[in-house]
Parts: C-alpha cells; structure tokens; sequence
C-alpha cells in the first residue's frame, strides 16, 4: 500500500491461510514492490485480459 502524504508509511500486506502479515520495513516494501512491478510488466491488458478469459471459459462446458 502506497500512501500519498509523506507522513504516511507504505506498507505490504500478504494473505496466508494461516494468517495476514503486515510489513513496515524499507528493504520488505521495496523487495514487494519489485516483485509488483515485475508483474505489471508481464500482465496483459484489461481488455487481452478479458478476452483470454471468454476465449479460455468457451472451451470448458457450462
């Protein structure tokens, strides 16, 4: 989570089925951060996105 008033400290938050983990640390946020990032270059766009799924789910029988 960014947050945009500089009082504010950017945190990571990670889901577990064995709980919820907050995360304050510098080095913690920018290493998620990084990994975020990583990811956002390699996703489609929405609308590819979309349409991968139909395409996909048109293959499986309702």
């Amino acid at each position: 989570m960014s947050f945009p008033r500089a009082t504010a400290q950017d945190l990571v938050l990670t889901e577990a089925p064995t709980g919820n983990f907050w995360m304050e640390q510098e080095a913690e946020v920018t290493y998620y951060r990084a990994l975020f990032d990583d990811a956002r270059t390699v996703a489609l766009p929405p609308t590819e996105s979309l349409a991968l799924i139909r395409r996909t789910a048109e293959e499986f029988p309702a």
